[in-house]
């Protein structure tokens, strides 16, 4: 008996850049806790040994820049950080007294910036944050 070959034929009624957006969601979605733990590890490794305070590291506040949209880090009343990106890591001190490193994201979906590694809801204007320049 001959063996017949499947053809799969799929109609997407949309464009190819919604189409390979909507690939690369669920592609995050899927590897989301694997991508964040090795953004951990990454910062882990470039910070030391844990506790170890890296000499290059300066205590801010983040602050929102209107103007460029991001995030900012306050250090005096007229040093600034340029704009944080998406990806650059951070440590965030948690109680008055824990510091936790963390990543800074963005959402467009919710149009918002948020930090990966501190509980969801933090609010990020006015935290006391170490960053290395």
């Amino acid at each position: 008996m001959k063996e017949r070959k499947l053809n799969y034929r799929f109609h997407n009624p949309n464009s190819a850049e919604v189409a390979a957006d909507y690939i690369l969601k669920v592609f995050i979605e899927a590897d989301g806790k694997k991508v964040d733990k090795a953004f951990r590890e990454l910062a882990e490794k470039s910070a030391g040994k844990e506790g170890q305070k890296m000499d290059n590291m300066r205590e801010g506040i983040l602050v929102y820049d209107q103007t460029s949209e991001r995030y900012q880090i306050q250090y005096g009343t007229e040093d600034f950080s340029h704009g944080l990106h998406c990806g650059e890591c951070l440590d965030v001190l948690q109680n008055g007294n824990q510091w936790i490193r963390c990543r800074m994201e963005f959402s467009h979906e919710q149009n918002r910036w948020y930090l990966v590694g501190i509980q969801p809801g933090f609010i990020l204007d006015g935290a006391t944050v170490r960053y290395t320049r």
